[in-house]
């Protein structure tokens, strides 16, 4: 058995981790709700923040850690130099997460407008 911040974990119990509160808390990531891409640049270069870690940490952390990293980085800077994503008129996506093992978002619709490279 173990205690952890007032609580008593027995032994043998699987703890899982809340990545939607790792992610999102306001300490690590200043206003975590707002679309700022910038928070991850630093002198015109990516810097991402030793609390980001999507794919879980410790022992259990996924294997495929670096590569999908790797593939994250490539995939969502094509996207967003080609095309803008915009809401529509009067709706925003919801913020609050659909329950599950993963953290996922509720489906929304969105405007994905291509880019115009002159």
């Amino acid at each position: 058995d173990t205690r952890l911040s007032g609580f008593t974990i027995p032994k043998d119990t699987m703890v899982i981790a809340c990545f939607r509160g790792m992610l999102m808390n306001s300490h690590d990531f200043p206003n975590p709700s707002k679309f700022d891409p910038e928070r991850y640049l630093m002198d015109g270069k990516s810097k991402i923040p030793e609390a980001y870690n999507p794919f879980g940490f410790g022992r259990h952390r996924c294997m495929g850690d670096i590569l999908g990293r790797q593939n994250l980085f490539v995939f969502i800077t094509t996207v967003i130099q080609h095309f803008h994503f915009l809401p529509l008129q009067g709706e925003m996506p919801d913020d609050e997460p659909l329950d599950g093992a993963t953290a996922a978002v509720k489906p929304f619709s969105a405007y994905i407008v291509p880019r115009h490279h002159d």
